[in-house]
C-alpha cells in the first residue's frame, strides 16, 4: 500500500465521522420528543466529536514529517498542511453547532410543551389523540436509535480496521529499523576491514619495491662476479690485448731508484729516468 493510499484512507475515516456527526447535530437541532432520545443524541454527538478530534490528531502525528516538510502530496488539490487545517476548522465549526443544537433542542422541548398544553386547553387535541401521538413519536425514536446504533457499529468496525493497519505499520517500521541497524553495523565492520586491507597492501607494496631493488643489486653483483670469473678461466681472443691497450693508455709513473753515489762518478749517471 502506497503512502498516498494510506493518507486517503485515513482522511476517509475522518470524513465519515464528520458526516455522521453533522447528521446527529442536525437531528438534535430539530428534535422534538422524549428526553431519553434527546440525551442519546447528545451523547452520540459528544462521542463523535471526540472520535473526530482523536482521528485528526492521530493523522497529524502519523504524517507529521510530510505535513511540516511541505511535500508534493496533494489531496483534492490541497497540500497536507492545508487539509489538516481545514479538518480542524470543521471540528471547531461542528463543536459550535453542537452547542447551538443543544440550546435549540431545549427550546424545542419548551415550545412543544406549550403547544400541547394550548391544544389540550382549546379542545383541538383530545387526550386519546395526544397518547397516540406520543406512541408514534416513541416508535420513531426507536427506529432512529436503531439507525444510530448501526452507524456507531460501522464506525467501530472502521476504527478497528484502521487500528489493525496502524499496528501492522508499526511492526513494519520496527523491522525496518532493526534491518537498518544491522546493515549499519555490517557497513562499519566492512569499513574497518577495508582500512586494514589498505594498510596491508601498502606495506606489501613497499616490501615489493625493496625486494626489486635487492634483486637488481644482486643481479648486477652476480653478473660482475661471473664476468670476472669467466675472464680469468676462459681464454677470449682479443680480450688480453684490449686490457693491455687500456693499461697503456693510462700513464704509470715508475718509482725512482737511488743507488750509492760514487764520488768519482758524476751524480747524473746514478739517476734513472722514469719509464713512460
Amino acid at each position: 500500500m502506497s503512502q498516498e493510499q494510506l493518507i486517503s484512507e485515513q482522511l476517509a475515516v475522518i470524513e465519515n465521522i464528520q458526516r455522521q456527526l453533522q447528521d446527529r447535530i442536525d437531528e438534535l437541532y430539530e428534535y422534538i420528543g422524549l428526553d431519553s432520545k434527546r440525551q442519546e443524541l447528545m451523547e452520540t454527538s459528544k462521542e463523535l466529536l471526540k472520535q473526530m478530534e482523536f482521528s485528526i490528531k492521530e493523522f497529524e502525528m502519523e504524517f507529521e514529517d510530510e505535513i511540516t516538510e511541505q511535500t508534493e502530496i496533494q489531496i483534492n488539490g490541497q497540500t497536507l498542511n492545508k487539509t489538516i487545517k481545514s479538518k480542524y476548522e470543521n471540528l471547531r465549526r461542528l463543536q459550535r453547532e453542537y452547542r447551538e443544537a443543544v440550546v435549540q433542542t431545549k427550546q424545542n422541548k419548551y415550545k412543544q410543551a406549550v403547544n400541547e398544553r394550548e391544544l389540550l386547553l382549546s379542545g383541538a387535541l383530545s387526550p386519546s389523540e395526544f397518547r397516540k401521538r406520543k406512541a408514534r413519536t416513541g416508535n420513531e425514536l426507536v427506529g432512529a436509535a436503531q439507525d444510530t446504533t448501526d452507524l456507531l457499529r460501522e464506525t467501530t468496525q472502521i476504527m478497528a480496521r484502521e487500528l489493525e493497519v496502524g499496528v501492522n505499520n508499526v511492526a513494519a517500521l520496527e523491522e525496518s529499523s532493526r534491518l537498518l541497524k544491522k546493515t549499519t553495523e555490517e557497513h562499519k565492520s566492512v569499513g574497518v576491514l577495508l582500512g586494514l586491507s589498505k594498510k596491508v597492501l601498502t606495506e606489501l607494496e613497499k616490501a615489493d619495491w625493496v625486494d626489486r631493488m635487492l634483486i637488481l643489486l644482486a643481479l648486477i653483483l652476480f653478473s660482475f662476479v661471473s664476468f670476472n670469473i669467466l675472464r680469468k678461466r676462459i681464454w677470449i681472443p682479443g680480450l688480453a690485448t684490449l686490457i693491455r691497450s687500456l693499461r697503456k693508455k693510462t700513464p704509470i709513473q715508475q718509482p725512482i731508484k737511488l743507488e750509492t753515489i760514487n764520488t768519482e762518478t758524476p751524480i747524473t749517471q746514478h739517476l734513472e729516468t722514469p719509464v713512460l
